[in-house]
């Protein structure tokens, strides 16, 4: 081993080592992945689309937070206070959206997704399932895909129209 490598704590053969693509199970991580869509040998390019899965949840909360030292949002602010369109039922807050304690659904117990579908924004996904009554009454926790995009519509709106790019880009 040279001076300043590392050794890597992943055994060959392991389902860590195989490609993003085939990882199958991680062991102490969560089922979150990301990887190139398509076949398991295709290489990433600069234009290459991914599958972020849970990863973009993380991705929210730091785009979130830089907004919140920006006072571009608050998180004890309601989520329809961005997004005035919303069903009236959504009376959670961007916090608890962060946190998973806006009781919004998840994906139903049938398999449903809508991974093949293309959205323009995340305001137009959430126009899929935003008239669905809430599971719950926050902010009791509920783990919740759905949730997350409703909160991208409430940042979307708060970066004002295209400017969530900027955020994006320099966040």
């Amino acid at each position: 081993m040279t001076p300043g490598s590392k050794r890597s704590s992943v055994r060959p053969g392991s389902p860590a080592s195989a490609s993003p693509s085939t990882r199958t199970a991680s062991p102490g991580t969560s089922a979150a992945s990301a990887g190139p869509t398509g076949p398991a040998t295709s290489r990433w390019t600069a234009v290459t689309s991914v599958t972020s899965a849970s990863v973009s949840k993380a991705v929210a909360g730091v785009l979130t937070m830089k907004m919140v030292e920006a006072d571009e949002v608050n998180l004890s602010t309601p989520t329809r206070n961005y997004v005035p369109t919303m069903p009236t039922e959504h009376a959670h807050t961007i916090g608890q959206l962060l946190s998973n304690r806006g009781c919004v659904r998840d994906y139903d117990d049938d398999g449903e997704t809508w991974d093949d579908m293309p959205y323009a924004s995340a305001l137009d996904a959430s126009r899929m399932f935003w008239n669905d009554d809430l599971v719950c009454t926050p902010p009791t926790y509920h783990y919740s895909t759905h949730g997350y995009t409703l909160l991208g519509a409430a940042l979307e709106a708060a970066a004002e129209a295209g400017n969530i790019r900027h955020w994006c880009a320099t966040g």
